[in-house]
């Protein structure tokens, strides 16, 4: 018999103001793609994230078993890659 996998390779991350959850107005979000299973790229934002921001992205996909989180900003000053997440 054919058989098939589906690997998942992108999602979207949604970042909540305090009290918020899913399914409610959330304050900032991006694509997440796996370049690995420990390793993703976020992409897609349309602004930087604040600290407390950052700080609830880290934890999140930290729970999710990733090592490593990257992005590219490619406008203003400090354009190239950015490495906020790695575990050694």
């Amino acid at each position: 018999m054919t058989t098939a996998h589906l690997e998942p390779v992108a999602g979207i991350l949604r970042v909540f103001s305090d009290g918020k959850q899913f399914g409610e107005k959330y304050d900032w979000s991006c694509v997440v793609r796996w370049l690995s299973p420990t390793v993703v790229e976020l992409c897609g934002a349309v602004s930087a994230p604040t600290p407390a921001q950052w700080r609830a992205i880290r934890n999140v996909l930290e729970a999710a078993g990733v090592e490593r989180a990257e992005f590219e900003r490619r406008c203003g000053a400090n354009k190239g890659r950015h490495v906020i997440l790695r575990k050694s």
